[in-house]
């Protein structure tokens, strides 16, 4: 996931190295633990390295694939918990 972050919103979080994606499970904590709001820039760009051959490629896919199940079924309860408004919940299950 490519994202711009603001540091003092980096420094109130802390990655899971148990996570498959870490940045999808702190995007869900940020979310939901700290009510932080995201937004698009679309005068933001950022790119990305392929995988070196399809094999590599294949096992990146599965990973964020397994990342993605495992966040969803970490934080799906958070998800539609009290605390959190309509909009915020809808959103959050048509990501997950």
């Amino acid at each position: 996931a490519n994202g711009i972050w603001r540091t003092v919103s980096l420094q109130q979080l802390q990655f899971d190295d148990q996570a498959l994606t870490e940045d999808i499970d702190c995007f869900a904590r940020a979310i939901v633990s700290h009510g932080f709001r995201f937004e698009f820039l679309p005068e933001c760009c950022s790119g990305e390295l392929l995988p070196s051959g399809l094999k590599a490629f294949w096992r990146q896919r599965l990973r964020w694939a397994m990342g993605w199940d495992q966040v969803t079924l970490k934080h799906a309860s958070s998800f539609v918990g009290g605390g959190t408004s309509s909009t915020r919940k809808a959103g959050l299950c048509y990501i997950f």
